[in-house]
């Protein structure tokens, strides 16, 4: 294969490579199907004997024509976050059109260039672990078309040079012998290595500062799968339909019995109780009144004072699949944890939310239980919570419209919005936002796509919702319910996490999707006690479920495991990662050497007790393992010597049997070059053997004999396939004794 072919060959896969990050990372697996068939195609259209190539024309028509659908797309959607989707679309087609045109090695560089900059477009929008292994395998084939590159447009310089000097009907074709393509091979493989290694360095000593939780104290890393910790309203266009599991939960009765659960589980992840009306954005509080916890394999109870666990306590067993996240996903009124390492578990007693605040273990959390009580007392809500649990905060709303709406609902449902006789304030709450999610699933149709939900400028977006559209994701519906409760001075807030829905009969427990990412309402209903109210129609939203599902969602827990892997140990590596590895190295090290040592001893004195040896056995156990190590040592040494044989005879990839039989036969012309360099005589790189006897001969004659007489034994096994008997080994090795004893110094010598 000529130089230039095996370059595009492999330019090529590079591009091939970078479709496929791109479409990993914005889960369109139609792009690889369209766009892989196209590239692949190319190779064989415009790379063979009659090869046909699209006329620039065509292809600068096509470049405009791309350029001129990425304006029209930006202007009919302008949102900044598909900055990136749209680059890549335009970089990709662009590609494409220039692997049917004739390309220059100009032009070679720009679709490198452009790989480059689509594998940077999708690494802004994954950190998925196929997206990984994707990246890493661009990476590794990258720096080998580099280095193709190099020599290729090394060869084109110099045959331009040359047609200055010869003439011009000279051909030249540059191509890549086996030494030449070893000898690449050999230094990418050099270079990829030397690079990981200097990844490694960095990934360790630089760790990943992502996106901070601004509701937790301690501000750890959260992992997002769908699940968000700010609701945008503005921004927001669709909700995640992605399969890929992010953990499984099963629910365990007070007797013991994995069951399904009533009703959907509502999984809490981040309370959102203030809102921007000027961003149409729901954020979360600051935690106000944490706590830390050490839990452990056995139950730790959350609360400040003992709980009563035997009023109808069900357990529930949480085991993470893909999503790595310091947010510990749990129901309402959560009374105990346990971990099956030691954690620190960080406990917000206004909110009554979780998070890892870490352990010895260098990853987040891969698994915890939890003791929940779906009707919790007074009590144990007072013991959760403390005193913060009693304070109540005034509720209003900044958009005086959805009050309107919200007494017009409360009318059209004829409830009235008046406190009625005898009637508290914590049953005025319920009755209220109940008829009002009621309102809500009633009058309103849910949807996952918002492509026609159009913001209208001054116009805040839950009453564009109430009043224009009527229609949306969950994120709305809750939104609406939680600003119409506050509209009425009823204390709520937004909830945002999972929506456990999805039972598998088979293992008896639910699996928890992205696509399960939901957000609802609780309102204040006492003391210390919220109400969840899920606004969202439950029958759609089943309906949607069933809808996504799939023959490969059964199998999707394989690769979803070592996604979690990937996040938690890779992805979510932070300071607080960074800091643990540092004390494990520095201060585990001698422990773990003094552990090693301690084992073998015993695994020794197992032996030697086995036997009935006595001292005797411990002597000659360590006469085996002396003997192993110098059969080891050997070993390399001997391995060392054949690969310097084979390296001074220029040979390149070869059978296992023809290296050994070479090396085995020509080991005579490394003793010889070794007495030469003794004598002042050198071989040069890129002089042959002849070469070198001719030149050695011109400086001693009766060395230059010997020399001629090896290398035409040399010539003769090396090519000529020849295999010497024991009078031929004895009489070339005479030859070496005599250049050793005959001649005078060689030429460096005398220099």
């Amino acid at each position: 294969m000529t130089l230039q072919r095996l370059f595009r060959f492999w330019l090529l896969v590079l591009i091939v490579l970078s479709v496929a990050a791109v479409s990993i990372a914005t889960i369109r697996l139609w792009i690889l199907m369209f766009t892989g068939p196209l590239l692949v195609a190319s190779w064989y259209v415009t790379e063979s004997h009659r090869g046909f190539h699209l006329p620039r024309l065509m292809v600068n028509i096509g470049a405009i024509g791309a350029l001129l659908f990425v304006i029209f797309s930006a202007f009919s959607n302008p949102d900044i976050g598909r900055a990136m989707e749209l680059l890549g679309i335009f970089v990709l087609i662009i590609m494409i059109l220039r692997q049917f045109q004739v390309r220059t090695l100009r032009e070679d560089a720009q679709q490198l260039i452009l790989s480059s900059i689509l594998v940077i477009s999708a690494t802004i929008q994954s950190d998925r672990f196929l997206f990984g292994i994707v990246l890493l395998a661009w990476v590794v084939v990258l720096i080998y078309v580099i280095m193709l590159y190099q020599v290729f447009s090394g060869v084109e310089k110099s045959r331009v040079n040359r047609r200055g000097v010869l003439a011009s009907t000279t051909s030249f074709d540059s191509r890549f012998g086996p030494i030449d393509a070893e000898r690449l091979r050999r230094t990418a493989l050099a270079s990829i290595v030397g690079i990981v290694l200097v990844s490694i360095v960095v990934f360790i000593f630089f760790p990943r500062q992502i996106l901070f939780r601004s509701g937790m104290s301690g501000g750890g890393v959260s992992g997002r799968s769908g699940f968000n910790e700010t609701v945008d309203l503005v921004s927001s266009t669709r909700i995640s339909s992605s399969r890929r599991e992010v953990f499984v939960l099963r629910w365990i009765d007070p007797g013991g019995d994995v069951v399904q659960w009533a009703k959907p589980i509502l999984l809490r992840g981040a309370v959102l109780s203030r809102y921007d009306a000027s961003l149409g954005r729901w954020m979360n509080a600051k935690w106000s009144r944490s706590s830390n916890i050490e839990t452990s394999f056995d139950f730790t109870q959350l609360g400040t004072t003992p709980i009563d666990e035997q009023i109808q306590t069900h357990t529930v067993e949480v085991q993470m699949r893909s999503l790595a996240s310091d947010v510990i996903f749990s129901p309402w009124g959560t009374l105990a944890i346990s971990t099956a390492t030691p954690r620190l578990v960080e406990i917000d007693r206004s909110t009554l939310l979780l998070a890892d605040g870490g352990s010895a273990d260098i990853g987040n959390y891969a698994s915890y239980s939890l003791r929940v009580q779906p009707f919790p007392p007074f009590n144990t809500l007072r013991s959760l919570q403390g005193e913060s649990g009693r304070e109540a905060r005034p509720a209003s709303f900044p958009i005086p419209t959805v009050r309107e709406i919200a007494l017009e609902a409360l009318e059209s449902m004829d409830v009235s919005s008046e406190l009625q006789q005898d009637e508290t304030n914590w049953v005025y709450n319920r009755r209220i936002s109940r008829a009002l999610a009621e309102w809500l699933e009633i009058e309103c149709a849910y949807t996952t796509d918002l492509r026609d939900f159009i913001q209208i400028p001054g116009e805040d977006p839950i009453v564009s919702f109430l009043q224009r559209y009527r229609f949306g994701h969950c994120e709305y519906f809750a939104s609406a319910l939680t600003a119409m409760c506050r509209s009425l001075g009823i204390e709520s807030r937004l909830i945002t996490g999972f929506v456990a829905m999805e039972y598998d009969e088979g293992t008896s427990s639910y699996v928890v999707r992205e696509s399960n990412a939901h957000a609802w309402t609780e309102v204040r209903t006492g003391p210390f006690q919220w109400e969840s109210l899920d606004p969202s129609p439950r029958t759609v939203l089943e309906e949607l479920q069933a809808s996504n599902s799939s023959w490969l969602d059964g199998w999707r827990w394989v690769y979803d495991s070592l996604d979690f892997f990937w996040n938690s140990n890779v992805i979510g590596f932070d300071q607080r990662s960074q800091q643990t590895l540092g004390d494990r190295f520095v201060g585990g090290w001698q422990e773990s050497v003094s552990e090693l040592r301690d084992e073998i001893a015993n695994r020794l004195a197992m032996i030697n007790r086995s036997f009935k040896l006595g001292v005797a056995g411990y002597v000659w156990m360590a006469s085996i393992l002396f003997l192993g190590f110098c059969f080891v040592l050997v070993y390399i040494l001997r391995n060392r010597k054949r690969r310097r044989i084979l390296s001074q005879i220029g040979a390149g990839p070869l059978a296992a049997a023809d290296r050994k039989r070479l090396s085995n036969d020509l080991a005579f012309w490394n003793d010889t070059l070794k007495v030469l360099r003794q004598r002042g005589f050198v071989k040069r790189p890129a002089e042959t053997p002849r070469g070198f006897a001719d030149r050695v001969t011109v400086a001693d004659a009766s060395i230059g004999t010997s020399l001629h007489m090896l290398v035409d034994t040399l010539y003769h096994i090396r090519f000529g396939d020849h295999r010497p008997d024991p009078s031929e080994r004895a009489r070339v090795m005479s030859l070496v004794g005599r250049i050793k004893m005959e001649g005078g110094r060689g030429d460096s010598a005398r220099g």
